[in-house]
């Protein structure tokens, strides 16, 4: 569904047994009772390395319990926080992220949110694809001997 004045576009998925709206939307504008979740951080502009701290970051409305995780290709996600509670009030929340070294040099990676509503469902939201880079390389791909 596409409403122009205000651009929303949502997208249903089945995914397992599981049916979850991937919303693309302002959570600043949902009112009422409706709930949202939107990924601000990270972007695909910003560089990672081996044991940095990333802040993931996101806004919401309505939301009660969210589960983040990271995923390298389609169809598989490893958790980095399952089923963490939060305060439906706040608009602005973040978790930060040790990176492990097994993403070493690890290209295309993706953060996924999903926010839950009890009682109503879930919505789900994707960071832009992003790289993080080993030990023996830097931001712009070269080696450092």
């Amino acid at each position: 569904m596409v409403k122009l004045s205000s651009v929303f576009i949502f997208i249903f998925v089945f995914s397992l047994s599981n049916l979850f709206v991937i919303a693309s939307e302002n959570c600043i504008n949902t009112t009422g009772n409706d709930f949202c979740i939107e990924i601000i951080s990270p972007t695909a502009d910003q560089k990672y390395a081996l044991g940095d701290s990333m802040e993931i970051k996101w806004q919401q409305k309505n939301i009660d319990q969210v589960t983040i995780g990271y995923t390298l290709s389609e169809g598989h996600l490893d958790w980095i926080k399952y089923g963490m509670a939060v305060a439906p009030q706040l608009n602005e929340i973040s978790y930060n992220w040790i990176i492990p070294s097994y993403l070493a040099g690890r290209k295309g990676v993706i953060i996924e949110i999903i926010g839950y509503k009890t009682g109503y469902g879930s919505k789900v939201d994707y960071s832009e694809k992003f790289n993080i880079f080993g030990n023996c390389e830097d931001s712009d791909g070269g080696k450092n001997y």
